[in-house]
């Protein structure tokens, strides 16, 4: 059995156990956080504008003006954002802070057919083998079938970004298959419902109705697997920058998104979800919105669609299945996605090239600006942004809203979100996060042995406030999977209760310090440590390897 982890606190005198039940029920969080407005501010012939004061914007929220709490111009330089050094031994998710700029490359191999994919893959490809500066430090990401996959890690070296590029391998998604009707020819064959027999008429058009709608809820659990994983993916790419300071570019070479871009509601209203193909994505999807959001994320989407005409049917194809005429969203979706959150559409007559240009110039030099959110006192949900200034001729871009988290989060979500976390391949950095080995001893069994090791969050990493009466919720967790990736160990607690003033101040001065063990045999394993803040919906998570002899 696992000995009881303890939640310490950095002190010189003797320390004391946290007060609060450890039940599972969700906090209620009351919070003011910053809300940064990464914003680009032109003149009418494109160049950038660097003598802005605080007093020359202002910013709206759902048509409201608000005050501007924070105010900066950020200039930035090419250069690595590297991790912060530790001993050997320790492993952190934190990086070197500095005024750096980085670029993500995604290949979107799940919404995107084959032909598709190879453009991409072409266009990338090209872009790093010869037009690469190689003092821009990028990253090459894929989302295909089974989410979001770290292919290279920062590199300024473009030539190995190419080689990670060949590598990637085209995969066909249901939206491959051809739109044929063979069922048409079947009934045509055995004269459906051309049949003189009015009877027999009316059976086969019954039937008929009844395989095109079975077909229509296919197509419709495809597309909400694509949605799923493509919420989850975008998930993950957000906590895995989102302690890295500034605002980063997300360059999205893909078809499209499988869903209309917009506000929660009308996400649930329009039709994209359907509660009996499986759970409902709305939780995710404003997830994932307000991470992206915390992240300062801004995704530029590079259109590499074919230029397909819908209404072409070809002799392959027989009679096209009837449903609703619809039109092609996909272009409107990547414009409201980029101007969501403040970065630029890269339609077909702008290659891989000119949209890292774009990408890297508006990361070059900004102004940020920051607003109070009032999570917990407002009701949930999206919130209008606009951008504003009172000096004319000059034009501003930045990210057109944010979510409002609700005051709680539900259980069976903070559940997923830590598994996510413990099994993702890249790790977290919303919570500052560090792990140390402390040393092994014997297990329970003569063959295996406890590993023992120490969490450690960062002064100013756990916010707390009177507000919320000091309130701490933390879960901790921990996995352990062999060289052939199957589980050997886990971990995990929950620690929470409202801190004392002494407390509360340790915990912003000084952070926290938690143990735990892990009881293993002998062999080499991959470790995964995650913490949670579910106060202020915040994860770090960070891997490390281990060798048990």
């Amino acid at each position: 059995m696992l000995a009881r982890p303890v939640l310490t606190l950095p002190q010189t005198s003797p320390q004391k156990p946290i007060p609060g039940s450890q039940s599972n029920t969700a906090a209620i969080r009351l919070r003011t956080q910053l809300v940064l407005i990464p914003t680009e501010v032109t003149n009418a012939r494109g160049n950038r504008i660097t003598d802005m004061k605080k007093e020359d914007f202002a910013v709206f929220e759902n048509d409201k003006r608000q005050e501007i709490a924070f105010f900066e111009h950020v200039v930035t330089k090419a250069a690595m954002t590297k991790p912060t050094e530790l001993p050997p031994g320790e492993f952190t998710n934190t990086f070197q802070k500095g005024p750096n700029r980085i670029t993500i490359f995604v290949v979107d191999l799940l919404n995107s057919r084959m032909e598709e994919q190879k453009e991409a893959r072409k266009q990338i490809f090209e872009f790093l083998s010869k037009s690469l500066d190689e003092k821009e430090p990028v990253c090459l990401i894929v989302v295909d079938g089974t989410g979001a996959w770290l292919v290279h890690e920062f590199t300024t070296d473009p030539k190995i970004l190419a080689d990670a590029v060949n590598e990637v391998k085209e995969h066909p998604t249901d939206i491959d298959r051809p739109p044929n009707n063979p069922e048409e020819r079947l009934y045509k064959t055995l004269e459906g419902w051309h049949s003189k027999n009015a009877e027999r008429a009316k059976a086969g058009l019954e039937t008929r109705l009844n395989m095109l709608r079975e077909e229509v809820g296919f197509e419709d659990m495809d597309a909400n697997d694509r949605i799923r994983l493509t919420l989850v993916s975008l998930l993950e790419i957000g906590n895995a920058f989102a302690g890295i300071p500034g605002r980063k570019s997300l360059i999205w070479a893909t078809a499209g998104f499988p869903f209309q871009v917009n506000n929660a509601a009308a996400f649930e209203k329009e039709g994209a979800l359907h509660a009996s193909d499986g759970p409902d994505l709305l939780p995710l999807y404003e997830q994932t919105w307000r991470v992206l959001g915390d992240a300062n994320i801004a995704v530029y989407p590079l259109d590499v669609s074919d230029l397909v005409n819908p209404g072409y049917g070809g002799p392959s194809m027989g009679e096209a299945l009837p449903r609703h005429v619809t039109m092609d969203m996909h272009v409107s979706n990547l414009e409201n996605f980029a101007d969501m959150t403040g970065g630029k559409f890269c339609d077909r007559s702008v290659n891989a090239k000119e949209c890292f240009e774009q990408a890297t110039s508006d990361s070059s030099d900004y102004y940020v600006l920051g607003i109070y959110d009032k999570s917990g006192t407002e009701k949930p949900g999206w919130r209008k942004l606009n951008v504003r200034t009172p000096r004319p001729g000059l034009q501003i871009r930045a990210r057109s809203g944010y979510f409002v988290s609700a005051a709680k989060q539900e259980a069976p979500t903070e559940k997923k979100l830590m598994e996510m976390a413990l099994f993702s391949p890249f790790d977290y950095t919303g919570l500052s996060l560090s792990v140390r080995f402390t040393g092994m001893t014997a297990g329970r069994k003569p063959e295996t042995k406890k590993i023992h090791f120490e969490y450690t969050i960062p002064a100013g990493a756990v916010r707390l406030s009177k507000e919320d009466e000091n309130q701490l919720k933390l879960e901790f967790g921990a996995t352990a999977r062999d060289a052939s990736g199957k589980m050997a160990g886990s971990f995990t607690k929950v620690v929470e209760g409202k801190l004392g003033a002494s407390q509360a101040q340790q915990v912003n001065e000084k952070g926290i310090v938690f143990k735990g063990e892990l009881e293993l045999g002998a062999g080499e394993y991959a470790l995964s440590f995650a913490v949670m803040d579910q106060i202020n919906e915040n994860t770090g998570s960070v891997s490390a390897p281990l060798k048990v002899e």
